[in-house]
């Protein structure tokens, strides 16, 4: 539906306007009522901020759960694999709020790669400290904006791709709407196709 975002059992309804709001928030109801569904009492209705899926959305910005990056800060180094595999997760989920993620983490994702010994050394506790360094004051971006003047810069390296969109604001100041960033797996050719290309 037009104004609503689901993923799993959270759903955001939207609009521009209280009117369009309540029109689109009364579809969604009676289409629970139709399916049987009832919510539960963590619903929050009718509001101009709310945390949504690692975010804290407005109609003026959008910025990071402050609750989720502060798990992140307090999270340990990992131990293993799988500990890495859980701060990656993490980091994930406000990874739209930095254009420099897939740099600072190629050292953690290095230990992630089956031909790799696990080896916790310095590189990887730099990289530990700068990404927690670079999520403890992340970017607030602002809303997209279809009438808005855009900009969008992109740039890749051997091992990630990264991208910004850039919106001007009504004061005439460039603002972020959005990061997107890529990390590259390593490509190793299988010998037949080696030979094929010979």
């Amino acid at each position: 539906m037009t104004g609503v975002l689901c993923h799993p059992d959270d759903i955001l309804v939207f609009g521009n306007d209280k009117k369009e709001h309540d029109e689109r928030l009364c579809e969604v109801l009676k289409k629970f009522e139709k399916a049987g569904l009832t919510l539960n009492d963590k619903c929050v209705l009718t509001v101009k901020r709310v945390k949504f899926l690692g975010h804290t959305i407005s109609a003026q910005r959008i910025g990071a759960d402050q609750d989720k990056i502060q798990a992140i800060l307090n999270m340990p180094e990992p131990q293993n694999v799988e500990g890495v595999r859980r701060f990656r997760g993490m980091v994930n989920y406000v990874g739209k709020f930095s254009p420099h993620l897939p740099t600072l983490t190629k050292p953690l994702r290095n230990l992630l790669r089956n031909d790799r010994i696990w080896a916790w050394d310095a590189l990887q506790k730099e990289a530990f400290a700068k990404v927690k360094e670079e999520l403890s004051s992340p970017a607030i971006l602002a809303q997209y904006s279809r009438s808005s003047e855009s900009v969008v810069s992109a740039d890749a390296l051997s091992y990630g791709l990264g991208g910004v969109l850039m919106q001007k604001q009504k004061n005439g100041e460039w603002r972020p709407v959005v990061y997107i960033s890529r990390s590259l797996q390593r490509h190793v050719m299988p010998k037949s196709k080696k030979k094929l290309l010979r």
